[in-house]
């Protein structure tokens, strides 16, 4: 098998040539520089060499004229392959020194190793040149090879200074780069933290630990578990969608230092960091408020509805009241006119006027319905409140089933107050509403309530508002399962 012996101080180039020569059927040897090239093929002569130019301890150049200036290795085919030495005159001393070939990197495969063929070929078949020997005194050689040796040197010193500068430039831009992204995520008013796949925390930015209630550390040392609601059934489902797509957002649970739990918009992505390793970033943003307001939002949704709902029934109870109200009004007519047929029977007297008394109670009731059910402006006036609950009363008796007690605790004397009567009426049915739902639809017993209360200095009022002085205390009571 045919060995080729490459010459190259770079492990990159020594791969790439390795792998193209056995491929091809070569036996391969391999050497950092030219001195440790020649200490090899004085051990095992090669059939070929091939090496680069530019090196360490010994060039390809001092390499090429010890090489031909050896009568062992002499007549050894030398192929030049570098890619620093590329002008004509480069060529021109390499052919002078001895060199068989001379190739420019990068060369097609195929091609390179076509010339190596023919080129080996040549030497079997001795059509290839005699080795050129150039004595030790050639002055022109030598002189050509410093020139270049030294042009070569010189250009590889610029480019590493020039690289030297490119890498501190690098450096610095990096620098500048880091300290924009540690301010952005330290003035941060998101939650952000850096993760590894598995769970472990790495950082965490001030705005998690003032959310968390934790140092970095503390967060760090808990892992996921510590920070998360761990039974919350969206933190695995936005984990497996992660793991899929490379980035996931959704809704998850944080738990805080004293135990309490915080609602967070979570977004997160994987990523690989300078060093390959993976990493995954996660941004939390807390959304209790956002939720504080939907549920506002909600419950004014529901009142709004309620308030709908009302106004409907205030229109359909005022329509009935209204054609109710003509029913009353024709019975009235009607008893009257049967008063006056009927003359001074005791009896049908009797008669007539139960029924004048029950129609006269159910016009009052209508037009308190009729009043009740109409949008009326705010009208704050002197009312007296045993009056209005009386008034109230009568409504409440008619609407909640018989089997439910409606008692009233009023003191004897007359309690007046400046409010709106059609507003306080409006409080009190409520509240007898909400009461007679919580009797569950069962026996029960609803108690409307009035006193005088005076608060001073040595009472306080229960609510802090209030200045002293005497106050009407209105209440509703039932004995029902609570509202």
């Amino acid at each position: 098998m045919t060995l080729a012996l490459v010459v190259d101080d770079h492990l990159e180039n020594l791969y790439l040539l390795r792998k193209l020569l056995q491929g091809h059927g070569f036996r391969v040897a391999e050497a950092r520089h030219g001195a440790q090239a020649l200490s090899m093929a004085r051990q095992e002569r090669p059939d070929l060499v091939i090496s680069d130019l530019l090196m360490p301890v010994m060039d390809g150049y001092t390499l090429l004229r010890q090489w031909k200036a050896d009568e062992a290795l002499c007549s050894v085919p030398f192929v030049v392959y570098t890619a620093t030495y590329t002008d004509p005159k480069d060529e021109a001393l390499a052919l002078n020194l001895g060199a068989d070939a001379f190739v420019i990197k990068p060369a097609e495969p195929d091609i390179f190793v076509q010339a190596i063929h023919q080129l080996l070929e040549q030497t079997r078949s001795g059509a290839l040149l005699p080795a050129h020997q150039p004595s030790a005194d050639d002055e022109q050689t030598l002189q050509a090879y410093n020139a270049t040796l030294i042009h070569k040197l010189e250009q590889k010193a610029a480019q590493l200074e020039q690289q030297v500068v490119e890498r501190d430039a690098a450096l610095r831009a990096l620098g500048e780069r880091e300290a924009q992204y540690r301010a952005l995520v330290d003035h941060s008013s998101d939650m952000i933290l850096l993760t590894t796949p598995d769970g472990r925390l790495h950082s965490a930015n001030p705005a998690a630990c003032r959310a968390l209630g934790m140092t970095e550390a503390q967060i760090c040392a808990g892992g996921r578990e510590t920070i998360f609601d761990t039974a919350d059934p969206r933190l695995s489902a936005l984990l497996s969608a992660r793991a899929v797509h490379g980035q996931a957002a959704g809704e998850l649970t944080l738990i805080r230092a004293d135990g309490s739990r915080l609602p967070v918009e979570a977004s997160s992505s994987l990523y690989c960091d300078a060093k390959g390793v993976d990493r995954a970033s996660l941004t939390l943003r807390d959304i209790s408020e956002r939720q504080r307001a939907n549920a506002a939002q909600r419950e004014l949704e529901g009142q709004l509805r309620e308030a709908q709902k009302m106004q409907a029934v205030g229109t359909l109870a005022g329509g009935i009241a209204h054609d109710f109200n003509n029913i009353v009004a024709a019975i009235l007519g009607y008893a009257a006119l049967a008063r006056a047929d009927a003359g001074t029977t005791d009896k049908v007297a009797g008669y007539l006027t139960q029924i004048e008394t029950a129609g006269r109670r159910a016009r009052s009731l209508v037009q308190r319905i009729l009043a009740f059910s109409r949008p009326q402006p705010t009208a704050v006036r002197n009312i007296a409140l045993q009056t209005l609950i009386q008034e109230t009363l009568a409504i409440v008796r008619a609407t909640v089933p018989s089997v439910v007690s409606l008692d009233t605790r009023l003191p004897v004397a007359a309690l007046h107050v400046l409010a709106d009567a059609t507003q306080l009426q409006q409080v009190l049915l409520n509240l007898c509403t909400n009461a007679w739902h919580a009797l569950g639809g069962s026996t029960g017993r609803i108690e409307i309530g009035l006193a005088s209360v005076h608060f001073d200095a040595a009472a306080s009022p229960p609510v802090a508002e209030l200045a002293w002085g005497d106050y009407a205390h209105l209440w509703v009571r039932d004995n029902g399962c609570g509202m």
